[in-house]
């Protein structure tokens, strides 16, 4: 198994406001595109994504590229400091995404625990080996791709300082007997 686990594309600065979804930039936009190019070429089986509306559009390109839907993990979730999930589905779905209800996670405004955000890592590492794949691609956010890449190397030691700084839009290749390959550009100008 392989898991491409990438980081969403720049998101807009202008749009902080919880009441609405955090959407990617322009610059954001064109480096999904130029990710899509990439990740078609080592033909993913399954795309998942956050449930955040910036995964979501980073994993569009992607998506109509490949011709796979989009399968939203709430596990894949950055909850961190950034609050709650507020916003209608419905903009998700309407990008075209599968929003898979069975994994939903409470949304909490308060700062996740590290030890938490570690089980939930290790639960989405699960189910996705539960999924009996060669090749995943997973959209989620910098916090969560740092804790995943400890929990795929089945760390128990993590601390706040030892996280992996996580480029916009960079890809992490996490294979099975491997080193992961840890913040990759596969990316072109940015």
């Amino acid at each position: 198994m392989i898991i491409y686990l990438c980081r969403h594309g720049h998101r807009d600065p202008g749009s902080d406001d919880l009441a609405s979804p955090v959407k990617l930039s322009y610059r954001g936009q064109e480096q999904a595109a130029s990710l899509s190019s990439f990740i078609f070429e080592v033909k993913p089986q399954i795309l998942l994504s956050s449930p955040k509306y910036r995964c979501v559009q980073t994993a569009l390109p992607t998506s109509k590229k490949t011709g796979l839907p989009i399968n939203v993990w709430p596990l894949l979730c950055e909850h961190d400091s950034y609050g709650p999930i507020n916003y209608s589905e419905a903009a998700i779905i309407d990008l075209g995404a599968f929003v898979e209800r069975r994994r939903k996670l409470p949304d909490t405004p308060e700062r996740e625990q590290l030890d938490f955000a570690y089980k939930r890592a290790m639960e989405a590492l699960m189910q996705m080996r539960a999924l009996n794949l060669d090749r995943i691609v997973a959209f989620a956010h910098d916090c969560f791709n740092s804790v995943f890449i400890w929990a795929w190397r089945n760390l128990g030691c993590l601390q706040e300082k030892d996280r992996y700084y996580q480029n916009e839009c960079c890809v992490n290749v996490l294979e099975d007997g491997k080193e992961p390959q840890i913040n990759m550009t596969a990316i072109k100008g940015f």
